[in-house]
């Protein structure tokens, strides 16, 4: 029933509108709550400027599950689910594409001597 190969952005969903508040542990518990198999769930973050060492909440992040048909339904039912005070926004995403956007932007980044918009900075 699980689909492990290809098509993993079939199985993953981004979620925007995060309170800045979520953590990756609470997002996870949030989606695994309806018997879904919950693979991963990333709350993306950027370095604290004001403190070495910190990180911050970019106010969205990815969940990805054991089957697409999980992320469907997770798709379907958990859009405008309150999580933290904030109602989510949901649509299906393609990780390896958005990873191959990231690592493209980086690459930019670094060319350029700068961050490359959207960059979050990760580590």
């Amino acid at each position: 029933e699980e689909q492990e190969e290809g098509g993993g952005g079939e199985r993953t969903i981004f979620v925007k509108n995060l309170s800045f508040k979520t953590t990756s542990e609470g997002l996870k518990a949030c989606f695994s709550t309806n018997g879904w198999t919950v693979r991963s769930a990333t709350v993306v973050q950027k370095r604290d400027p004001k403190a070495a060492g910190r990180t911050l909440s970019m106010g969205y992040g990815f969940v990805e599950f054991g089957s697409a048909a999980h992320a469907h339904d997770a798709l379907r039912r958990m859009g405008g689910v309150r999580l933290d005070e904030h109602l989510l926004q949901l649509k299906l995403s393609s990780r390896e594409r958005a990873s191959g956007e990231r690592a493209a932007a980086a690459s930019s980044a670094r060319r350029s001597g700068g961050k490359a918009r959207g960059e979050g900075g990760e580590g």
